[in-house]
């Protein structure tokens, strides 16, 4: 989205100041010329597959699953679709630990003799 706005301010320079444009959508003028130069991400054939394989898995599998998935159609390493995900942000949904409170784990007993040792 920021990157669209970025393409769009750089057609628009001559006509207005860089500072009224920053301000108008949001960004930083450090934003705006840290991208200017680059250009619109587009996904390779590699990123597409694993885009498909993660969507269709609904975020569940993790990176050694998607490579094993993809490592049967294309000769991939593993650290490569560790680092794809990573940056992409695919990464798997991590299920919530579950911690047990402990009760009373000892068994208890009334206290019989309330300390009278006399028989």
């Amino acid at each position: 989205m920021r990157k669209n706005i970025v393409s769009f301010m750089k057609q628009y320079t001559q006509k207005f100041s860089i500072t009224q444009l920053t301000r108008l959508f949001g960004i930083s003028r450090s934003y705006y010329y840290r991208h200017r130069y680059k250009e619109i991400d587009t996904l390779s054939d590699v990123e597409l597959r694993i885009q498909e394989l993660v969507t269709k898995n609904h975020f569940l599998y993790g990176y050694r699953k998607i490579h094993a998935l993809i490592k049967k159609e294309i000769p991939i390493g593993i650290n490569k679709v560790a680092k794809i995900m990573r940056n992409r942000g695919w990464n798997c949904q991590a299920k919530k630990k579950k911690f047990r409170k402990p009760g009373t784990i000892y068994k208890t007993f009334e206290n019989v003799i309330a300390k009278n040792w006399r028989a």
